[in-house]
């Protein structure tokens, strides 16, 4: 419970993970959204919605295994269709999204609910570092065309499985 407050340089104007749109924006969503992975206080890459995960010998194929019964701020449970509903949103070109360079090649799928895998054509080992991109609600976004997504009222009020629920943005002076 409770609630926190944090000042920013700069206007917040869209809050989705795959369309960051300068540091305010940034700061805010990675309060409300949560990837596979995160970075901890001291730099260490660790799971975030992912239990676990393991890298092919040849370091072409990561496969991560989610954390069970995670929620959607919304109540809807999140499973690996979400990750792989992210994923063609970064890839999609349509999206526009300034980080869609570290997805191209890359092969998401889903041999289950709680398993996604991602398959390289060749070994790339910042890869991992992509995994902490926000990632969004296929539920609440599968009817908004990728070209629109920019203009989405999501954008606004955002759905996510961060640690902290988003209620309202104020400006001040």
């Amino acid at each position: 419970g409770g609630s926190y407050s944090e000042a920013v340089v700069g206007d917040v104007k869209v809050m989705n993970p795959p369309l960051p749109d300068n540091g305010a924006s940034s700061d805010v969503t990675r309060l409300v959204f949560s990837g596979l992975t995160r970075f901890t206080q001291s730099g260490e890459l660790v799971g975030d919605m992912a239990k676990n995960w393991k890298v092919s010998a040849d370091g072409k194929v990561y496969t991560f295994n989610l954390k069970p019964n995670i929620s959607w701020h919304d109540g809807e449970r999140l499973t690996a269709k979400d990750v792989l509903f992210t994923v063609r949103m970064l890839q999609n070109p349509d999206t526009r999204s300034p980080l869609a360079a570290n997805w191209q090649g890359v092969k998401a799928s889903s041999p289950n609910d709680q398993t996604v895998v991602f398959t390289l054509s060749k070994p790339y080992s910042p890869f991992l570092f992509s995994t902490t991109t926000g990632i969004i609600p296929e539920h609440i976004l599968r009817e908004v065309q990728p070209s629109q997504m920019r203009l989405s009222t999501f954008n606004q009020s955002p759905v996510g499985t961060g640690p902290y629920r988003f209620e309202r943005l104020s400006n001040v002076g």
